[in-house]
């Protein structure tokens, strides 16, 4: 993993780096990461076997798996699962896919994923702790959500509505904030 330098050469337009990564005029603290995808067509697989899967995949190192609706050749349709993952992960995942689905199959393709740095702040709500995550671009907090199993958890455990426990979690997170700065 390495951070993502901005430089002021080249001015009006982006450039390369040494290492290659992409660059442009303004300065900031992105992180840089080279993964890869997996992919795979998928037409005659329940749904229910493909939920499952990606469960497994999730389990065994994968960064992240999503299904996009796809049709496929003879106007069938079908899902293309993707899979974003480490290269040491690369091979345990790719023998999951082939054993729990049909295909016969994937491609594999490298990417660099681009993304701001992340943490976590349990915060304190009426009905119990939630872990709040939240991105840096600079010093502006970004993204702020909090955490579903948490907020899920404490709704089931106090019958209130989801929604309650995810705003309640949020207003805290911004007081805290707050008070640092």
């Amino acid at each position: 993993m390495c951070i993502v330098k901005k430089s002021l050469r080249n001015y009006g337009r982006t450039s390369l780096s040494k290492q290659g990564t992409l660059v442009d005029p303004y300065e900031t603290d992105l992180i840089s990461e080279v993964l890869l995808t997996i992919e795979t067509n998928i037409d005659d697989l329940s749904p229910q076997v493909i939920a499952y899967t990606t469960e497994k995949l999730l389990i065994a190192g994968a960064r992240d798996v999503w299904t996009t609706p796809i049709n496929m050749k003879k106007g069938r349709s079908g899902h293309l699962l993707s899979v974003l993952c480490t290269y040491d992960t690369r091979d345990p995942l790719i023998r999951i896919i082939l054993k729990e689905t049909t295909s016969l199959g994937v491609r594999v393709y490298q990417c660099e994923r681009i993304s701001c740095p992340r943490a976590f702040q349990e915060v304190p709500t009426p009905w119990g702790v939630v872990n709040v995550k939240f991105g840096r671009v600079g010093d502006e907090i970004t993204n702020v959500h909090a955490e579903y199993e948490d907020c899920a958890r404490l709704a089931r455990e106090h019958n209130i509505a989801l929604q309650t426990i995810f705003d309640e979690a949020h207003r805290v997170f911004w007081n805290e904030m707050a008070k640092v700065s």
